[in-house]
């Protein structure tokens, strides 16, 4: 399909800039002098990515805007206008879902062609992954309503009712939180470890593991046995021989979503974990990754990666009371405090 762009607006000095600015470019530009006429040429024709004014004679530009929401939702949207604040740019943007908001006069040649050549890609990757997408979509309802029927099944045991809807907050507010700053293609990539967090945290809470040496077993198996480049280490106190169940499956998921969001970055790490009783309620758990040499480095992450790093402190911070972290090269390390329901027993020491 041609690369065609429709310019809305109604002033023709603005319209002579815009035609002129992209005259030798590789896309072909069109123009609607009022609301009425742009719609009609919407209606009639496919364009890839809509320019307009919200200023219009006839029809407020937010109604083209809605219109293309509405009817041809991968239609790319921009908006070019010469008078916007701030708030009205943050309600095009993140409620409207417009692309991009450009003031006259703009760069034409800088970031106003940049905007339209990302605004080609971004039709094209939606229109090539549409499928995809519905499927993605269809599996994330799939396992919300997989979500509601276990809360439903499991109405009476309120510590996993908790628990698993504590984790599912947690994802869906780092989804929304990023969706606007993601790529069609990172939000496809977010959306499916947004899936395999919800499946884990349903299959392993599950689990019953009775004490920290089975915990330590269970870790070393899910994560570390046949694993090349990784060791591990647990410490903990001795004399501990019993806590809450509920308490050891949280410090359980906790040390998972951990280790799983390290495991974006490297597969390759040294992991020593400290388990220390500040009471017979309250733990403060360390867990310390040191990586190869550039295995892994601390900045410069890109939007994905902060949207996942916001998803698993969530799902760490509904398990646990406290979370302090610590990025640097070649290290990471997390510092957790958990608070039990039910006191710790201690066997005594002559």
């Amino acid at each position: 399909m041609e690369d065609r762009v429709l310019f809305i607006s109604s002033h023709p000095d603005v319209i002579e800039e815009f035609t002129s600015a992209y005259a030798s470019e590789d896309f072909q530009v069109e123009v609607a002098h009022s609301g009425v006429e742009g719609v009609r040429k919407i209606a009639a024709a496919t364009y890839k990515v809509v320019v307009t004014n919200l200023r219009l004679p006839d029809i407020d530009g937010i109604k083209i805007v809605q219109y293309l929401n509405k009817t041809l939702p991968n239609t790319v949207c921009i908006v070019y206008t010469t008078k916007l604040n701030t708030g009205q740019a943050a309600f095009l943007i993140n409620k409207m879902h417009v692309f991009k908001v450009f003031l006259r006069p703009a760069d034409y040649s800088g970031e106003m062609l940049d905007a339209i050549q990302q605004a080609f890609e971004k039709y094209n990757v939606v229109e090539a992954d549409e499928g995809d997408v519905k499927e993605a979509v269809d599996y994330e309802e799939e396992q919300r309503v997989r979500y509601r029927e276990l809360v439903a099944a499991i109405i009476d045991k309120n510590d996993a009712q908790s628990l698993i809807k504590s984790c599912a907050e947690a994802i869906f507010e780092a989804t929304t939180s990023f969706n606007t700053k993601l790529t069609e293609g990172e939000r496809l990539k977010l959306l499916a470890l947004e899936n395999k967090i919800i499946s884990k945290a349903l299959k392993e809470s599950e689990k019953t593991i009775p004490d920290l040496m089975s915990l330590e077993v269970v870790l070393r198996g899910n994560f570390f046995d046949n694993a090349q480049g990784r060791s591990y280490k647990m410490e903990v106190e001795s004399n501990v021989v019993k806590l809450p169940g509920d308490f050891i499956l949280k410090l359980y998921l906790c040390l998972c979503f951990v280790i799983e969001y390290v495991n974006m970055f490297s597969k390759e790490y040294e992991m020593d974990i400290n388990v220390e009783f500040e009471t017979s309620t309250r733990i403060t758990v360390t867990a310390v990754f040191k990586f190869p040499k550039e295995a892994y480095r601390s900045e410069n992450a890109n939007a994905f990666e902060e949207a996942a790093r916001l998803m698993y402190d969530g799902l760490i911070k509904a398990n646990c009371t406290e979370l302090d972290t610590m990025f640097v090269p070649n290290e990471m390390s997390f510092k957790m405090s958990l608070d039990a329901g039910a006191e710790a027993i201690f066997e005594r020491r002559n």
